[in-house]
């Protein structure tokens, strides 16, 4: 047992008053994913900010956007004001050289095992169309309005998904094992409502990269530079390359 997991599990086991309760937990889940869940408030605020004059791809990240600094803001006041837990108990802590290292190796082989995904998604007409429908909804947002996103809803993402999930429900399972897996099957579920089942396949190789790197450090600074990583290399850089160059870095056989 590594000092991450000595000091997760001390973070826990303190004053009866510093544990989270199963309400408390369920508060905090309905936050990190509340906004793929509730689809119908979605189209309605998408409604007004088209009314407004914006577009859709504009609504829809801006409300994405909006919606993560809230999420991201209520869970610190849910974790330090209520639970009475330092934000260390859901993985933030101090950064170290070798977290980033372990960061960029996840996203390496996140990136590794999406190509695949994605060679292999080719021979499903069903299958690409949705990962094409996904792909063209996220190059469209300006470049302002992509590097905000790019930088807020990974921390938002890794609090949530990670940090907060992973050692609530542990807390709730007793095992980290259980609490991981029902963690990482409530994140690829949290975003079909919205993204298809085509973003269930694309995702899932990643997720559970993202999974295994926090529970093996119990730290949010691997998964969240690799999550920083990913979103940065797939809005920014990947669309600038030339077309033979992404064939031949994500094997696009099917473009």
């Amino acid at each position: 047992m590594n000092r991450g997991h000595i000091t997760a599990k001390r973070e826990f086991a303190g004053n009866v008053r510093s544990q989270p309760t199963y309400w408390t937990t369920l508060v905090g889940l309905m936050i990190t994913y509340g906004l793929p869940i509730a689809p119908p408030p979605v189209r309605l605020i998408l409604f007004a900010n088209q009314r407004a004059g914006l577009s859709f791809e504009t609504s829809f990240y801006l409300f994405v956007l909006i919606y993560a600094l809230a999420a991201l803001l209520l869970l610190i006041v849910l974790v330090t004001k209520i639970e009475n837990l330092p934000l260390a108990s859901i993985g933030w802590r101090n950064l170290r050289a070798d977290d980033i290292l372990l960061g960029v190796a996840a996203f390496v082989l996140i990136e590794i095992a999406s190509s695949l995904i994605l060679k292999g998604a080719a021979r499903s007409t069903t299958t690409v169309n949705s990962v094409l429908k996904a792909e063209e909804v996220i190059a469209l947002p300006g470049i302002i309005i992509k590097l905000a996103l790019n930088v807020v809803t990974p921390i938002a993402e890794e609090v949530g998904d990670r940090g907060y999930a992973i050692e609530h429900l542990s807390n709730c399972f007793g095992r980290l094992s259980l609490g991981a897996l029902c963690a990482y099957a409530l994140s690829l579920l949290a975003h079909i409502p919205l993204w298809g089942l085509g973003s269930f396949w694309i995702l899932a190789p990643g997720e559970l990269i993202l999974v295994c790197v926090y529970c093996w450090r119990r730290s949010l600074w691997p998964s969240l530079v690799a999550h920083w990583l990913t979103n940065i290399y797939a809005d920014q850089l990947f669309p600038a390359l030339s077309p033979t160059l992404q064939n031949l870095l994500m094997l696009r056989g099917y473009k």
